[in-house]
């Protein structure tokens, strides 16, 4: 459900420019939309019906982020873009992949989350042969570990 809303959320942003140009006069709606190819008409009438398929409280939940969106940063809303753009471009087994590893973050202890962002802090700092082992040893330290435990 979460990936669901997040996708939602994600598709709201990326048609962001077009929520943005709702206070414009009509013309200059209609406008916009004839410059949208038929493709991107479709998208938008499907994502639309998924919108409206959605709980009311959902509906409002991704609006308020889509406004908590809109309050940021020009800076800031690029780089949200573009990490979007980022997270399409790869396959989908590595998507769930990353899902994965964030449901199993967000199961960790609070003080286990905080000593895994500072460790990973640090990594940035390591050449990259030494990233590379360190990242294993955090894996099978924060991660791996518990999962033998579940299974």
């Amino acid at each position: 459900m979460k990936s669901r809303i997040l996708i939602l959320l994600i598709t709201a942003l990326l048609a962001l420019p077009l929520y943005a140009q709702a206070t414009e006069p009509a013309a200059a709606a209609v406008q916009r939309w004839q410059q949208l190819t038929a493709e991107q008409r479709e998208q938008l009438r499907e994502r639309y019906q998924q919108f409206k398929g959605l709980p009311v409280a959902e509906q409002q939940q991704l609006r308020q982020r889509l406004e908590e969106f809109r309050q940021l940063p020009p800076e800031k809303q690029q780089r949200l873009k573009q990490s979007f753009g980022r997270w399409k471009e790869l396959p989908a087994a590595q998507r769930q992949k990353l899902r994965e590893l964030n449901r199993r973050l967000r199961e960790l202890a609070p003080e286990q989350r905080q000593e895994l962002r500072k460790q990973a802090r640090e990594l940035r700092e390591l050449p990259a042969k030494e990233r590379m082992e360190r990242r294993h040893e955090l894996r099978e330290r924060f991660f791996d570990r518990s999962m033998r435990r579940r299974h």
